[in-house]
């Protein structure tokens, strides 16, 4: 790539990183919502998985997929896009230029620098969550009770609880989740196969 087309795409990419809404918490910046987008970095579509089969076959086959929650457009509009693990570490890219996908690490570190035992609390939403769920929101986080679809394509938890990938794996190739409770003020951490569909954000 000659000099002039490098500038101009990493002026695409400084354009796309500054045009998503972003939260800084301690020294890192995450998105302030959930991921919404349909196409890898690359432009490549994100195949849509509309239906308990269709989402079932996309974790047998180990395809990149999204889904709603139960197919409910209103859920993607209140909590976002579900994504499986294989649309995550797709070499194509998930998260927009200038983003990525975070680890244990930077769950971590998101969580001393708020405070283990009041981390899900300044994380949460201060509307949305069951009856004495919600949380402060203190972060500017916004994270919100989207659920998660199972690998047989059933949506559960929706309204309750929140679930978020990570990029982390355990020796027998299940990944770190992210669980923030409707009844607890901490965040959670539970491994899950690859084919469930969760919440994604991106941080850079």
């Amino acid at each position: 790539m000659g000099s002039a087309a490098a500038a101009e795409a990493t002026a695409r990419g400084e354009a796309a990183t500054d045009a998503v809404a972003s939260v800084t918490i301690g020294a890192q910046v995450w998105m302030a919502r959930n991921l919404e987008v349909t196409t890898f970095r690359n432009g490549d579509p994100i195949a849509v998985a509309v239906g308990n089969a269709a989402w079932a076959a996309a974790a047998r086959d180990r395809m990149p997929a999204l889904t709603s929650y139960g197919d409910d457009p209103t859920y993607r509009e209140r909590f976002g896009l579900l994504y499986n693990h294989h649309a995550v570490v797709d070499p194509r890219g998930l998260c927009p230029p200038g983003w990525r996908i975070p680890d244990n690490h930077d769950w971590d570190a998101l969580e001393a620098h708020l405070g283990r035992s009041g981390a899900a609390t300044a994380l949460k939403s201060a509307v949305g969550w069951p009856g004495s769920g919600n949380g402060s929101n203190a972060s500017g986080f916004d994270a919100r009770p989207g659920g998660f679809r199972i690998q047989d394509g059933t949506s559960r938890l929706g309204g309750r609880v929140g679930y978020w990938w990570s990029l982390s794996t355990d020796a027998t190739d299940q990944v770190t989740s992210i669980l923030l409770f409707d009844y607890d003020g901490r965040i959670f951490r539970i491994q899950y196969p690859r084919g469930l569909g969760q919440s994604v954000r991106c941080l850079r």
